[in-house]
């Protein structure tokens, strides 16, 4: 398979299909049709023989190969693609604090719970969908900010979203658990009615 991209993105792929051969995914560039360089690849992954790769790439054309990873390894696969022009978030690599300030940042108005402040971006990539919660809560969020999860890309479907949650240190930071799923999902931090200022967002479920 071949892809171009016109500008620096997040690429996802995988074959976490339900099959059970041993697969591979081989990413290059270079000239067909032996393109040399190799981008990346997947083996193992997801917690089986299955493959999931995953990575920001600069614009150009690339290659994507499905192979086996041994002979006799070979059968039917899905192959999923998707890419993402936030190439500027911040991948979530696990539960824990991620801190941050969107004073300064570019208001681009991304859904409906009333977030219209300067905001930023996380991406994860998930083997299967899982419910996952984001949290502003903490002594360390000094805003009214507010919260929303989307997924395919950072303009994508929008999973769930919150403005003012039921925190016991003050109504004005946000909580929202959503259902993400396989592939690609994003998390944004924006504020309420121009609000910025300094955060903690806290992830847990993965």
């Amino acid at each position: 398979y071949t892809f171009t991209l016109s500008s620096r993105q997040i690429v996802y792929l995988d074959t976490v299909d339900g099959n059970a051969w041993n697969s591979v995914i081989d990413v290059l560039q270079g000239s067909c049709p032996a393109p040399a360089t190799v981008v990346g690849c997947s083996d193992d992954a997801c917690g089986g023989s299955r493959s999931q790769w995953f990575g920001v790439l600069d614009a150009g054309t690339y290659y994507v190969v499905v192979d086996g990873a041994a002979a006799g390894q070979q059968g039917d696969y899905a192959l999923t693609y998707q890419r993402s022009g936030c190439a500027t978030a911040t991948r979530i690599i696990g539960n824990g604090d991620y801190d941050g300030s969107t004073v300064g940042l570019l208001d681009e108005d991304w859904g409906t719970c009333g977030g219209s402040a300067g905001e930023t971006e996380y991406w994860l990539a998930l083997c299967a969908g899982r419910t996952v919660t984001a949290t502003t809560c903490n002594a360390v969020t000094n805003y009214d900010s507010v919260l929303y999860f989307r997924s395919g890309s950072c303009l994508g479907t929008q999973l769930a979203c919150n403005n003012d949650s039921t925190c016991a240190l003050s109504a004005r930071r946000a909580e929202v658990t959503a259902p993400l799923v396989q592939g690609l999902n994003f998390l944004r931090v924006d504020g309420y009615a121009g609000a910025t200022g300094s955060y903690r967002v806290t992830i847990s479920g993965l």
